[in-house]
């Protein structure tokens, strides 16, 4: 989920529920208003953990963001249909291995959050 605000988010937020925000993609921009003035507004990316956040929850949470899971479902056996001479389409590949790139991405960013 997109969100802003105007001072910058904790990277993981406590909500004292019992769930917390993973908050990514931190984007520091100015913009005017309407009175002649500019102030500073964090855009980000914010998912939402339950229980205590890992590595591992973090990057599921993420990835089911950004797909669920049947588009991943989708993306493997496109793949595989490719990889086997089913299809002959080379996109099945190439949309397959981008996503593959998105995870290493994830992942990356996830553990050094967590670092």
């Amino acid at each position: 989920m997109k969100s802003q605000s105007n001072k910058r988010p904790q990277v993981l937020h406590d909500l004292g529920n019992g769930s917390h925000h993973y908050n990514f993609n931190i984007v520091e921009k100015t913009i005017d208003e309407e009175d002649g003035k500019t102030s500073k507004v964090f855009e980000y990316d914010q998912v939402l953990i339950w229980d205590t956040p890992t590595e591992k929850k973090v990057v599921k949470e993420v990835i089911r963001s950004k797909w669920d899971a049947n588009q991943e479902f989708d993306l493997v056996n496109s793949y595989n249909a490719f990889n086997e001479g089913v299809s002959d389409d080379e996109s099945d590949k190439d949309n397959y291995l981008d996503y593959l790139d998105e995870i290493r991405g994830i992942k990356a960013m996830v553990k050094h959050d967590f670092t």
